[in-house]
């Protein structure tokens, strides 16, 4: 009996050390360690711009168990969901004109819930994460608007307790070291506009050859890096005129943020000068000056105005989306077709004198011949 006794004690014994040997079940906090994503604006871009992207993170499958050693699927694993159960859920991150950039890029930590996943046994376990830009302003077509990143968890065994020592995200699928944080970056151009001046010449006394002087004033958003700007659809070259002597055009301008550079352009009928990329929010201001005896219709995307006979001068404070800004200029004038009252009054004089003359000479011969 006693040694039945010290062996069911002995069995209670080895019990309890094997339960006090167990982990306890670790599920990952938000915040140990931190992961965070940067969208960096390529190019030249403007903080405090709506670029309005919104990333939805779902995470697909169950885990992976990851070989430490070698970085591979363990292969050997043939119950996973022992080790580890269910998979978190990642929040979309937005970024907005609240956003502070700094050198064109901003950073926020990635919202991640962990509080359905279990993990029970040391090991490297990875999610498959489907990443997607939901919403952009930006043109352009981003390489990375839609691909695949992976998320690792490191769990190890610290003096007999299990403990969360590492998580990060990257695109690549490969293990990194546990220590680092997993920061990752997306990179986009930033959003850019044409702005575009077209010219009509009308009327029959309208010079189809005639040039006209545009200054066109831009203004970069304070901030914005410097930039050049191309001018496309001029003449180089611009031949005189009766109206102006031999003129050239710029093709390009380079512009600062914050500060105003005007461009004198000549254009003649059914020319177009685009500036080519301005960034989202350029101020612009256009006059035509010298238009020469012609009335002038301006028109933004096809809004006509009303008729300009002087200089005339169209502006807006910040460009938001492509703008076509058309000037039509018109010269009309009545061709004399006859005579005109001030010749016509002595013509009809002398022409009804003379037929009262005819009418009194034939009066005469008829009472002659009586």
């Amino acid at each position: 009996m006693k040694k039945l006794f010290a062996f069911l004690l002995a069995c209670m014994m080895l019990l309890s050390v094997t339960t006090a040997f167990a982990y306890e079940v670790k599920t990952p906090t938000n915040n140990t360690p931190e992961i965070t994503h940067t969208l960096t604006l390529t190019e030249d871009g403007v903080a405090e711009l709506p670029y309005e992207i919104t990333y939805a993170f779902n995470v697909t499958g169950g885990p992976q168990i990851i070989d430490p050693l070698t970085g591979d699927v363990n292969s050997s694993v043939v119950n996973p969901t022992y080790a580890v159960e269910n998979a978190p859920d990642i929040s979309s991150i937005e970024y907005g004109p609240e956003d502070i950039f700094t050198s064109r890029s901003c950073t926020k930590p990635l919202q991640i819930d962990w509080s359905s996943v279990k993990i029970k046994e040391p090991g490297v376990y990875r999610w498959t994460v489907e990443k997607s830009v939901t919403h952009t302003s930006i043109t352009g077509n981003p390489s990375n608007t839609k691909d695949t990143t992976y998320l690792y968890v490191y769990a190890t065994d610290n003096a007999g307790t299990l403990v969360i020592s590492g998580v990060y995200m990257t695109t690549d699928g490969t293990m990194k070291d546990e220590s680092k944080k997993g920061n990752f970056v997306d990179e986009y151009p930033a959003k850019t506009l044409n702005l575009s001046i077209n010219k009509t010449v009308s009327g029959n006394y309208g010079s189809k050859d005639q040039y006209f002087a545009m200054a066109v004033t831009l203004t970069a958003p304070s901030g914005a890096a410097s930039k050049s700007v191309i001018i496309e659809g001029v003449d180089t070259s611009v031949p005189a005129t009766a109206y102006h002597q031999e003129q050239t055009n710029v093709t390009s301008v380079t512009l600062n943020g914050g500060t105003p550079v005007t461009v004198n352009l000549w254009l003649k009928n059914d020319q177009t000068a685009i500036f080519k990329d301005l960034v989202f929010g350029t101020a612009y201001s256009i006059t035509e000056s010298a238009n020469d005896g012609y009335t002038v219709t301006t028109a933004v995307d096809g809004d006509t105005e009303d008729v300009k006979k002087e200089n005339a001068t169209v502006s807006d404070g910040s460009l938001e989306q492509s703008t076509t800004v058309a000037y039509t200029n018109t010269k009309e004038a009545t061709v004399p077709t006859g005579i005109d009252l001030q010749t016509g009054a002595p013509i009809m004089g002398l022409l009804m004198a003379a037929a009262m003359m005819l009418m009194l000479f034939a009066g005469k011969r008829k009472e002659a011949a009586e």
